[in-house]
């Protein structure tokens, strides 16, 4: 499992960090909890305790990524319809090329799926990226560029470094900024720092 920023810590450990965070404040908004969902795991589980993620992180990751298979169910959703009056804020965390489940790469099908099938005024995607592959940055990176309501995290060490490449050495930019573009970056885009040019489009 490969480490993050030259730290102890695995990007699965970084990623379970990431996730009680989530359940944490989710929960605040929402006290039915937050459902998480494993990309090879039929089960949906609804979480309000952050320590219950320790549970479910107990294992390592494996199998390919269904991300068309997965994402087609969550759209399923009655919340996802473009009448519904409720939003969804979908965290997808990916560690490469999206696949199906033979494991044969299906990238044109799952950006149809983002782009045609998925209702962007009310389904909002936050991809967390653990992973420095290039293809998968490529790809989710013009999935954020020329998208509506998506966007992509890496870790925060990696964030940091491209905010900090595109705005200024001295950029200042916190733990606390980095939950907070985790949390609503495909929210709002102008409430959180940017990795990208000020002339990058989301629409």
């Amino acid at each position: 499992m490969e480490t993050v920023g030259g730290s102890s810590r695995s990007r699965w450990e970084e990623l379970r960090e990431i996730v009680k965070l989530v359940v944490a404040i989710g929960s605040i908004f929402d006290t039915n909890g937050v459902n998480i969902r494993f990309l090879n795991c039929k089960d949906r589980y609804t979480i309000k305790d952050p320590d219950e993620i320790n549970r479910l992180f107990a294992g390592e990751p494996k199998g390919y990524t269904p991300l068309v298979r997965s994402v087609r169910e969550i759209l399923k959703l009655p919340v996802t319809a473009a009448n519904s009056d409720k939003k969804l804020l979908l965290f997808i965390a990916t560690d490469g090329y999206p696949t199906d489940a033979n494991g044969v790469p299906n990238l044109s099908e799952f950006e149809h799926v983002m782009r045609n099938e998925r209702k962007s005024d009310t389904t909002y995607v936050s991809f967390l990226m653990c992973t420095d592959d290039q293809e998968c940055v490529d790809y989710l990176s013009n999935f954020s560029r020329t998208m509506a309501n998506i966007d992509v995290t890496g870790d925060f060490n990696t964030e940091r470094m491209n905010i900090r490449r595109e705005r200024g050495a001295k950029f200042p930019f916190s733990k606390g900024d980095y939950i907070t573009k985790v949390l609503v970056g495909a929210i709002s885009r102008e409430k959180v720092p940017r990795n990208e040019p000020d002339n990058a489009n989301n629409s």
